[in-house]
This record gives C-alpha cells, sequence and structure tokens, in this order.
C-alpha cells in the first residue's frame, strides 16, 4: 500500500493465469465463462455481499495472483518498538504485534491504544467473499484494500475490534489511514479511496498518480460515518496535523504538501517538498515541536525524522536514523503509557540478506 511495490496487474495477465471459472453444477446465478468474466462486476459483487460461487473463486484467485506479483501487507507485520525521546529506539526492543497487516495508525486515548491498518490477510477476505459478506461495504476491497482495528491495553498485545466500521464507505480499494482530533472532541479519520474501476491499473501506485483522499468522523474511533472529500491530487499516504487555528497541514508519499484553511475539511495542492520520501508520519511534542518522520527514498530504507523551524517553512534533519534500514517502514507515533514514544510500524517478511537494493543516502538526513 502506500509502502509497498506499485502493482503490476493487468486483466489479461490474470485470466492467462487462470482467473475464470465454470459455473459449478446447479449454480445458475452467474455465467462464470473466462472469456465474459467482468472483474469490476466481479469485484463489486463481492463488496456488495452479493457475490456467487463462481464469483468467488475468481476473486480468490485474483488475490492469489496479486500476492505473487507484488508486495503488500499479505507479506508484511506490523512491530512496535519503544523510545524514552522518540528519536533512540532500539532495535533489539521491536516486537511484533499483527501478522498479515501494514500501514499502520496509533492512537492513545483513555489510557488504551487504537491500532488502524490496512488488512493483509488473503485467506480472510476470501472466506468473506465466499460467505457473501456485507463486511467489504464498510472496511473496503480486501485484499487490494481493507481497513481494520484492533485495541490494546499496554500497546504490545493487541485484539481485533469486530464493531469498527465507516458507514457511507467509498466503493473500492480504502488504505493509508490517519486520524486527527477535532476541536470538539471528535475524531476524523482521513484515507485513501482506489475506485473499483482503476484497482487494476498499471502504475496506480507510482509517485504523482492522482488519488483521492475521503474522511470519516467518529466519536468513539469505533463507529464511523464517511462525511467528505478532503483533496484530489498527487496524494497517497496521507498524514495530517492542524493548529489551534483552523489551518491544516497534509503531506503524503514524496512529501508532496498540501495545505487546508478550514480546519482539515478539504486541502490545496502546494507542490513536491524539498524532501524526498515516503510514509510520512506528523508528530507533535509536548514542547510544541513538530516532528516529520518518513521512509527515506525506497523500500526498506531508513527511517529519518525532522523538526518544523519557528519559520514554519524550514524541516531540519534531527541527524542519525530512528530506525535503521530494513527495519521498519510506515512510522506511526503515540505517547507511551508511562512517558516516551511508542512507535508502530511494519515490515516486510520477504526481505533477505543479499536482496537488499542500495538505496542511498537519503536526502535531507545526516
Amino acid at each position: 500500500m502506500r509502502t509497498q511495490s506499485p502493482s503490476s496487474i493487468l486483466w489479461p495477465a490474470l485470466l492467462a493465469a487462470g482467473i475464470g471459472c465454470t459455473a459449478e453444477p446447479g449454480d445458475d446465478t452467474a455465467d462464470c465463462d473466462v472469456s465474459t468474466m467482468d472483474p469490476i462486476a466481479m469485484m463489486g459483487a463481492v463488496m456488495d455481499g452479493h457475490a456467487s460461487a463462481c464469483q468467488a473463486e475468481d476473486y480468490e484467485r485474483l488475490l492469489q495472483a496479486r500476492a505473487a506479483e507484488t508486495r503488500g501487507p499479505w507479506s508484511s507485520s506490523i512491530r512496535v518498538v519503544a523510545s524514552d525521546d522518540g528519536l533512540a529506539f532500539d532495535t533489539q526492543a521491536i516486537q511484533e504485534v499483527l501478522p498479515f497487516a501494514g500501514v499502520p495508525e496509533l492512537i492513545l486515548h483513555d489510557g488504551a491504544y487504537s491500532l488502524f491498518y490496512v488488512d493483509g490477510d488473503l485467506d480472510r477476505a476470501a472466506q468473506l467473499a465466499y460467505d457473501g459478506s456485507d463486511w467489504f461495504s464498510t472496511h473496503g476491497l480486501g485484499g487490494f484494500g481493507a481497513l481494520r482495528m484492533a485495541s490494546s491495553s499496554d500497546g504490545y498485545a493487541y485484539s481485533e475490534v469486530d464493531d469498527f466500521e465507516i458507514r457511507g464507505l467509498e466503493r473500492g480499494q480504502i488504505v493509508d489511514p490517519d486520524i486527527i482530533r477535532l476541536p470538539d472532541g471528535r475524531w476524523r479519520l482521513y484515507y485513501l479511496v482506489v475506485p473499483l474501476e482503476r484497482v487494476l491499473e498499471v502504475g496506480i501506485w507510482e509517485h504523482g498518480t492522482p488519488h483521492d483522499v475521503y474522511y470519516a468522523e467518529s466519536d468513539d474511533l469505533i463507529h464511523w460515518e464517511q462525511v467528505g472529500h478532503a483533496a484530489h491530487g498527487p496524494f497517497a499516504d496521507p498524514t495530517v496535523h492542524c493548529g489551534d487555528d483552523d489551518s491544516c497541514l497534509m503531506m503524503s508519499y514524496g512529501l508532496d504538501s498540501a495545505i487546508s484553511t478550514d480546519g482539515g475539511a478539504s486541502f490545496e495542492f502546494l507542490g513536491e517538498h524539498e524532501i524526498y520520501a515516503f510514509a510520512p508520519e506528523l508528530t507533535a511534542f509536548d514542547d510544541s515541536t513538530l516532528r516529520l518522520y518518513a521512509t527515506s527514498r525506497v523500500e526498506g530504507a531508513p527511517i529519518h525524522s525532522y523538526w518544523l523551524d519557528d519559520d514554519g517553512e524550514t524541516w531540519n534533519p534531527d541527524g542519525g536514523e530512528r530506525l535503521p534500514a530494513w527495519t521498519g517502514e510506515a512510522p506511526s507515533l503515540a505517547p507511551g503509557l508511562d512517558g516516551g514514544w511508542l512507535m508502530a510500524h511494519h515490515m516486510d517478511w520477504n526481505i533477505e540478506d543479499g536482496e537488499r537494493p542500495d538505496d542511498g543516502e537519503p536526502e535531507g538526513a545526516d
């Protein structure tokens, strides 16, 4: 998803790989001949909870083909690591907390942690399709981009929140969660939407590809209602920070920036940032310092951080690495229960020694 490789999937290639099946005897709900299969109709039926047995089988094969060709949350896990100051993290203390998951957003509220993430459990997604579940309508297209939520009392042991849902959700791939607290105490969840008709596009996750950012709001972090459309532009992996007035900053993949003057309801694209990185996270410290955490340049590269100068424009590198290469991507920070900070991030399981590209020196880092 936001830190994972662009999809190279084309529907003709999937057909060649065996996508499409013959309707089972007695199954008169659909004609699933491989030559007539409509992938968008199939995925739409899955999202609506109306997939035939044949459509569910094709959906499962589509998931398998996608996983075989690309890197995603199905091949990664979410991990957490603590820090006293938000700068020095002990890699020996990293703990895995969720398998088949990526792109975390960590929130501490009322002494408990809420963890929002992109679901990568392909077996679960396929079973939901076979079951004719309407789960997809409030979470997104499982296996391509669906949001889930887990909770923890200590930040390390998590359990799924079954009641989590987003009512009125757009139909398609839903990824890249980011949450802010509104002045009235409610919560706002930002996320990226890739409509069904664009899910199989080549290069959909390349930097600069236009996407839509929507938002939902909630009183309790569990039950959400989609409210509006926040931005359209070369965005992925949005992170939002709002000041005391109605101004808000959004940064995204490549550190493309956007600004809002209406409290984060809508954003205007500003342009690319001088620092090129991805999977950004904006975190406000107790001393009012605003820090930017991001994975530098390429997948698997180190996580660095920068602090915003008093001029409100200059990002200064903290120096060193928050996490070294191949230990973490897509950082999200929340206060620790006893002080300090807890960082959630994901890491891919398929990366092995000897297969790691040379990412070079990240821009703007010491």
